[in-house]
């Protein structure tokens, strides 16, 4: 796997130089530096570092993308310079934080990573600098930011764990808050019932977060002997409470905000269900849809799909169980287990170039373009019975 291409820039040091500019007509453009003044590298009172990263949890084999950025918190222009480095007098006029500033810690460093077992890694990128390199200079109360991808720079986030970044640049003289990122390998829920099984895979893209509070409350356990309440045969069916009444929800009431993408809601989609007052009211019940909702596009979040003739068969069992007239199954249907396991195929030993895991072709098709449902609404009308895939109301 060759070297991925580099800046010709980079900036390493003990310390930081902070040169006050003049401000004149040019601002920053022709007016001159005055004579600097080298100072203690700067503390998180002068500048901040941060972090972003853009999905709290990614499918092994795509790009963990994080997002680096460094503010001044004074209200006078900063130059950054770090002088153990050759240096030009150049400033940069790169529109962005190079490289070699992620990279500006003890050793060629900076970007530290740990993983759940307790081990770490900053210099797993064998890269180092090459070249000269310009100043950075900074506007009051300005910010500069690069966004990187990480796996080309560390091997061990090639393989699925979970992570703990933090990032420590200019020899570690500011240190950002630490993110956190999942790596997994793609997965699939089995949900096991007393009416047979039904195995779910995900949109990783298009809803982490959704995804995300699905995982953790599978691994606790939680889903275990609760039970599906609530079913329409035309429409869908919905479990997840742990009342079995439709108003319960996380015992800690953490709440999960709407990603409403374009995924169209076919039979077999798995979506999160809310108040029907609050998008981002999602917390444990989800439901499935038994037919083409095309009033659920956009105003519902869509995180997973059914796959397997058994799945299927076990929808429409539990679908079309006996209900009194508001859709509440008369006899509750047992959830027994929720597991996950690795999507069959999808689990390379070693992790390289040509172990990146490839698309699921099984996956339904995304709607690009204008929906082709009522918009603004996620009710359907089933025979004079108006209803959603919704909580919080008593069924």
């Amino acid at each position: 796997m060759g070297r991925p291409p580099m800046p010709t820039t980079w900036i390493l040091t003990r310390m930081v130089v902070i040169v006050p500019w003049v401000l004149g007509a040019a601002a920053f453009g022709q007016a001159g530096p005055m004579v600097p003044t080298t100072l203690p590298a700067p503390s998180s009172a002068a500048i901040r570092a941060e972090l972003r990263a853009e999905r709290a949890i990614v499918q092994l084999g795509q790009p963990v993308w994080v997002h680096f950025s460094i503010t001044n918190l004074t209200a006078d222009p900063v130059t950054l310079r770090v002088p153990d480095a050759p240096a030009t007098e150049e400033v940069s006029t790169m529109t962005g934080l190079p490289l070699a500033h992620v990279f500006s810690g003890i050793r060629s460093a900076g970007v530290h990573i740990k993983d759940a077992r307790g081990e770490e890694w900053d210099t797993d990128f064998g890269w180092r600098p090459q070249g000269a390199v310009p100043v950075v200079r900074l506007a009051p109360y300005g910010s500069v930011g690069l966004r990187v991808e990480l796996t080309q720079y560390f091997r061990s986030m090639r393989r699925p764990g979970q992570y703990t970044i933090i990032w420590r640049p200019y020899f570690g003289e500011v240190e950002s808050a630490p993110v956190n990122v999942n790596i997994m390998a793609e997965r699939q829920a089995v949900i096991n019932t007393e009416l047979g099984s039904m195995t779910v895979r995900f949109y990783y893209a298009e809803a982490p977060k959704n995804i995300e509070n699905f995982i953790e409350l599978v691994d606790k356990g939680f889903y275990d002997r609760l039970t599906f309440h609530r079913a329409f045969p035309q429409a869908f069916i919905q479990g997840g409470d742990p009342r079995g009444d439709g108003k319960g929800g996380r015992p800690d009431g953490k709440r999960v905000k709407a990603e409403f993408s374009q995924i169209p809601f076919e039979r077999g989609t798995v979506g999160m269900a809310r108040l029907p007052s609050d998008p981002d009211s999602a917390s444990s019940q989800f439901f499935i849809t038994t037919s083409r909702q095309p009033a659920f596009d956009g105003n519902q979040t869509a995180f997973g799909y059914l796959v397997g003739e058994e799945s299927f068969q076990t929808l429409e069992r539990i679908a079309t169980a006996p209900t009194d007239e508001f859709g509440r199954l008369k006899k509750p249907v047992v959830i027994r287990t929720i597991s996950l396991e690795n999507v069959p195929g999808h689990e390379p030993s070693v992790f390289g170039s040509e172990g990146r895991i490839p698309p699921v072709t099984t996956r339904p098709a995304i709607i690009s373009g204008q929906m082709d449902g009522p918009q603004g609404s996620s009710r359907l009308d089933l025979g004079g019975l108006s209803t959603q895939p919704a909580f919080g109301a008593g069924g």
